[in-house]
């Protein structure tokens, strides 16, 4: 039992202290610039795209999607961006639509087309590989990219750190007593972003009502239900869940988690990936939070230790 604490202990340290460090002393990133397209959505007229991009030499691109209510300077995309600098590889930082309140459109957990989007544009129409590496909801979106056949054939395989795969389960676990601290720092950013989105342009809510929200379920419900035409959340969660489409995985796709993740809570994830096609490697660490791993972790691939060197041999493997 004691050992057990232990480990809660330490998945809380590596998943709160990394962001506490991140704030007094940034993680460096590589030099990047400021990236956007625009795309004309049949419901809210045209939305604009924005992302940080690092650009480099060689011929491969990795786009990289934040977590919910995360953002393009999150502190836990820098070890993934600073991998792809070392390696001679591009990357793009996406910053999913209604990020840090800038623009007239937000996103949901299923919602691939802002890489699409991103991949269409001509400034990376010169890259002949590309890799998606998507944290938490965006490890979501990165899995989805890889049911879908649209998907740019470019697209070689993808990689999902502690993806919550079962949407219905993982809002149920955050909106539980004891996740109040993760809970209330996720519903602070999306209520900024809804916020800004709301100064702009018409939302499904008035903000007045949304600045209210006390749940995940809620904050569904109000928000993402009504602007994406879902009969309810149980809709929502049913139609984009990975849970109910792992089957159709079709590109090399590497899942990440940590066993003391207490976000995703470990599990929801273990009923779902049993049914996962061969092309599924699910890596599970100990020692580690959600979304932060230790600079030691070892994924069993050659070459430097850490999250990001391992991510992207896996990648380079695979690809």
């Amino acid at each position: 039992m004691m050992r057990r604490t232990l480990d809660k202990l330490t998945g809380h340290a590596w998943t709160i202290g990394p962001t506490l460090r991140h704030r007094v002393r940034p993680f460096p990133v590589p030099h990047s610039v400021d990236w956007s397209t625009t795309v004309t959505d049949p419901e809210v007229g045209d939305v604009v795209v924005r992302g940080k991009y690092a650009q480099s030499t060689g011929s491969t691109l990795i786009i990289i999607v934040h977590g919910l209510g995360g953002r393009p300077n999150s502190a836990y995309l820098a070890p993934i961006a600073q991998a792809c600098a070392a390696r001679g590889w591009s990357s793009l930082r996406l910053a999913l639509r209604g990020t840090e309140g800038i623009g007239n459109d937000f996103y949901h957990a299923g919602l691939t087309a802002d890489v699409k989007i991103a991949l269409s544009d001509a400034a990376f129409a010169k890259y002949e590989r590309v890799f998606v590496v998507g944290f938490s909801l965006g490890g979501h979106i990165a899995m989805c990219l890889a049911t879908e056949p649209d998907t740019d054939t470019r697209v070689r395989a993808v990689a999902a750190v502690c993806p919550p795969v079962d949407l219905a389960a993982g809002a149920q676990m955050l909106d539980e007593p004891a996740q109040m601290i993760y809970r209330r720092h996720i519903l602070g950013e999306l209520r900024a972003l809804y916020r800004g989105v709301a100064r702009t342009a018409d939302v499904p809510t008035p903000w007045s009502r949304v600045k209210l929200v006390r749940s995940i379920r809620e904050w569904d419900a109000l928000t993402i239900v009504p602007r994406f035409g879902f009969d309810n959340v149980e809709h929502y969660y049913a139609s984009m869940a990975m849970a109910n489409r792992i089957c159709d995985i079709s590109r090399p796709t590497l899942m990440v988690h940590s066993h003391d993740d207490p976000v995703v809570i470990p599990a929801t994830i273990y009923p779902v990936i049993e049914t996962a096609p061969p092309c599924f490697e699910a890596r599970w660490i100990d020692g580690a939070g959600h979304v932060f791993f230790p600079p030691w972790l070892n994924l069993d691939q050659p070459g430097d230790r850490g999250l990001g060197p391992q991510v992207l041999t896996w990648l380079d493997a695979h690809g």
